[in-house]
């Protein structure tokens, strides 16, 4: 999608694009590129994570648009509920001691937005950990 919509975000004054992805990154298996074999979603997910940070590296040495990476954390949500147990549980209780509510996730991702802006940022990768971090 990035690479079909770069040459109308190359003629729109400052456009920009943030990829919301998560901290879990897991490398290409070349011994198994597809995950036929095992797949979970957490995998998929995982190495998906990790490919986005390749592309944006390269991404912006061709590219005039900034890319930017956003890393919210754990945040309250139900992405992980049909994995299987035990993981399910332990997403679960990681929710209830150090997950953070979608909305306090939305006003990180302005409070980012606002630092590319104000910086001119690109090819930056913001990690939410906690709100004092954050926010410096």
């Amino acid at each position: 999608m990035i690479k079909m919509l770069e040459k109308v975000l190359e003629n729109t004054t400052n456009s920009q694009i943030l990829s919301v992805i998560g901290m879990d990154t897991q490398p290409l298996d070349f011994n198994d590129p597809t995950i036929k074999n095992n797949f979970t979603g957490r995998k998929g997910l995982g190495r998906w994570q990790w490919a986005m940070n390749l592309y944006a590296t390269e991404y912006n040495r061709t590219s005039k648009v900034p890319l930017n990476l956003y890393m919210p954390g754990l945040v309250k949500t139900k992405v992980l509920a049909n994995e299987p147990q035990p993981m399910r549980a332990f997403v679960k209780l990681m929710n209830i001691l150090m997950g953070i509510t979608t909305e306090q996730s939305a006003e990180n991702i302005f409070i980012v937005l606002n630092d590319i802006v104000s910086k001119k940022k690109k090819g930056t990768c913001y990690s939410w950990k906690k709100k004092e971090d954050f926010r410096k």
